[in-house]
């Protein structure tokens, strides 16, 4: 880790995340979590917050790749060639890279940095993994820090996370730090200035919020089902090949096959094919409406739209 180099932060948001700068090696790259094995190309901290207990209910819940835990279990530890620092909320023996997060030194640091009266100091105000990651930049003094793919738009989670984020950010610009966040990204923007314009009304967006929260629980039905037909169809084949195959052992093949075994056969391949094709289309369909409402109440709470 070189203190000197500029840092990226990035996070997994699509908006913003492909304009981090990979192929600059004057720069370093932080992520977190599983980004190094769902999509991105370069890193070199990597900050993993989270509890072993959570990440292992994540990974039996699949919301995350399921080979994350055995990924981490085979980071180089430091000292060992190609280490790369995973900063965890302590060491992991069986995550040999982990390092301890200095959450003491952090709030020590910041405290000293702050005013020695009681209020001006924000102690522990790390509302989200960015805010960690910022945190450190700003204790380590880079001079430049950059913010890829963050967002911090969902209406729960994340909401909350934002204003940490946000405050840290200014933090940096307080002390002179230049701090970059794309154009594309929400942080830091509103769509509204207070006394000049007038925020739009949650209000007035329920109607599609509730429309779009509707269709994406219909469509994860319906994904469900899809899928559940798709085995039936496919055991029903496999039954089929199985007649098929014995009465192949017994002289019937090909066309002399009953009409009712081929015809039955031709439709259970094809509803078959159908639910499966509907499996793989209808999560990216229920997707897209939580995205779109995402950045409907995201814009309804007063944030830009950015291209």
């Amino acid at each position: 880790m070189d203190t000197t180099k500029p840092v990226a932060i990035v996070g997994f948001a699509s908006s913003s995340r492909e304009k981090a700068p990979f192929l600059d090696q004057g720069f370093e790259i932080w992520t977190m979590n599983h980004a190094p094995i769902s999509w991105i190309p370069r890193w070199d901290v990597l900050f993993e917050i989270h509890t072993m207990e959570h990440l292992r209910q994540v990974a039996a819940h699949q919301t995350q790749p399921n080979d994350y835990l055995d990924w981490l279990s085979k980071q180089p530890g430091p000292g060992a060639e190609g280490h790369r620092p995973i900063y965890m909320q302590q060491h992991f023996d069986g995550v040999p890279a982990s390092l301890p997060l200095p959450r003491e030194e952090l709030n020590t640091w910041f405290a000293a940095r702050g005013a020695k009266v009681d209020g001006y100091f924000a102690k522990d105000y790390y509302t989200s993994t960015i805010s960690w990651m910022l945190a450190m930049a700003i204790m380590q003094g880079r001079q430049e820090i950059h913010m890829y793919g963050i967002d911090l738009l969902q209406d729960e989670e994340y909401f909350y996370q934002r204003a940490g984020a946000e405050y840290l950010a200014g933090f940096a610009r307080g002390m002179g730090l230049k701090v970059y966040i794309p154009e594309q990204s929400a942080m830091c923007k509103a769509n509204y200035t207070y006394g000049f314009t007038v925020p739009p009304e949650y209000g007035t967006f329920d109607p599609l919020a509730k429309y779009m929260e509707d269709k994406a629980d219909i469509l994860d039905s319906q994904q469900k089902k899809a899928t559940q037909d798709a085995h039936t169809f496919n055991g029903a084949l496999q039954a089929l090949d199985l007649v098929t195959t014995w009465l192949g052992t017994n002289g019937v093949e090909g066309k002399d096959l009953p009409t009712c075994i081929k015809e039955k056969r031709d439709e259970m391949e094809r509803r078959f094919r159908q639910s499966e094709h509907a499996s793989i289309l209808l999560p990216g369909q229920a997707e897209a409406f939580r995205t779109t409402l995402i950045w409907t109440k995201h814009y309804a709470r007063g944030g830009t739209l950015n291209p």
